[in-house]
């Protein structure tokens, strides 16, 4: 799981991308910025995947603060009418234990972000990453509130799992 610092390097990372893409003309102006940074330097590129741990710019830094609270995701999309992507807006999905539950409710009104239930996993959903974006920083603006919850109990021999899938 990620750290709060990894949260802050990703969302300040994901902010640059944002401001470039915001520049362009183009639908889908994320992808551009990223097809450039690939195109000039893949090695940046490939950093900056690093920092993004594979996700979405824009679904990135959500993605990693969620992990850091730490709450179960499971699912990230950043949207586009294109066969690229599984969703037509911003979805990310996850599992919250009750206590993280009533505070992602909370910030996730604040940002403008909807959710959405499906069985036991929720769908964060979002008319721009933008909005994914602003609620990231909430969530990082309220690391004291999730590290004060008790640790979800599917976190008890995590540690031990993630050993057995880096020995196979």
């Amino acid at each position: 799981m990620p750290d709060w610092d990894e949260v802050e390097a990703c969302l300040r990372k994901e902010a640059e991308i944002l401001r470039r893409s915001a520049a362009s003309d183009v639908p889908d102006g994320i992808e551009e910025v990223m097809d450039v940074i690939r195109e000039h330097d893949d090695v940046e590129y490939a950093e900056i995947m690093q920092v993004f741990s594979g996700h979405d710019p824009g679904t990135a830094g959500l993605i990693l603060a969620l992990s850091a609270a730490p709450t179960a995701a499971f699912y990230s999309c950043r949207g586009s009418s294109d066969a690229g992507h599984h969703a037509d807006h911003p979805r990310i999905g996850l599992v919250p234990d009750a206590n993280r539950a009533q505070l992602i409710v909370r910030l996730a009104e604040t940002a403008d972000c909807g959710i959405k239930q499906y069985g036991a996993g929720w769908y964060l959903c979002a008319r721009s990453v933008r909005d994914f974006h602003r609620l990231a920083h909430l969530v990082l603006q309220h690391r004291a509130d999730f590290d004060a919850m008790p640790p979800p109990s599917w976190v008890d021999g995590w540690d031990d799992e993630l050993a057995k899938m880096r020995e196979e």
